[in-house]
């Protein structure tokens, strides 16, 4: 009996490492913190993104599996090989049966009592894939740290992945800083017909 127990933890163990190459493609499109010492009443964290599936997934499950929204920030150290490292400063965990669909799965938004301080977590599937996320947590404390580089990570189940931004501050509010648009190519000058 002891040897199946052995075997048995043996083999969770092996397959764990498996699940973590799952992924999901994620991209922030809006993220506004507010952190302490400014006005009140304000959202503390607002989130919009979006986020495939890629092809190495076992698909997700929103009503039936756990959805972590993880922030960190990053912090440098000279010391490190990396310049430093991230740091957690805020995280929620829907657990199953937290979020609820009444529209065939096209929409999955929070369920009465799901026992977080998230206000408003929606994921909606988008026509040609992917899914769009809005979240906003009101309740949440932030403490007043460099926000200039963060990441977000989105884990649904065994799936997960991340997305590094870097933001602007003014007073307590600190905003994602938009990506500045890609030059378009010199149009080619027309060719004269011989």
């Amino acid at each position: 009996m002891r040897r199946l127990v052995y075997a048995a933890l043996s083999a969770v163990l092996v397959l764990l490492p498996v699940a973590a190459f799952a992924s999901l493609g994620v991209e922030s499109t809006f993220l506004r913190l507010l952190t302490a010492g400014g006005p009140t009443g304000n959202e503390r964290i607002l989130w919009s993104g979006k986020f495939s599936i890629l092809p190495d997934t076992n698909g997700i499950s929103p009503a039936t599996e756990d959805f972590v929204f993880t922030l960190e920030s990053f912090v440098p150290d000279p010391e490190s090989p990396d310049g430093g490292a991230f740091v957690q400063q805020y995280s929620v965990v829907v657990p199953p049966g937290g979020m609820l669909s009444t529209d065939g799965g096209v929409t999955w938004s929070l369920t009465p009592d799901t026992g977080t301080t998230l206000e408003t977590l929606d994921v909606t599937a988008v026509p040609g894939g992917g899914f769009m996320v809005d979240l906003l947590d009101r309740h949440a404390s932030l403490p007043d740290v460099d926000y200039s580089t963060v990441r977000v990570t989105l884990a649904i189940g065994d799936d997960s992945g991340s997305v590094i931004s870097t933001m602007t501050q003014t007073g307590n509010q600190w905003l994602i800083t938009p990506s500045a648009p890609v030059p378009a190519p010199p149009a080619e000058a027309p060719t004269q017909p011989e």
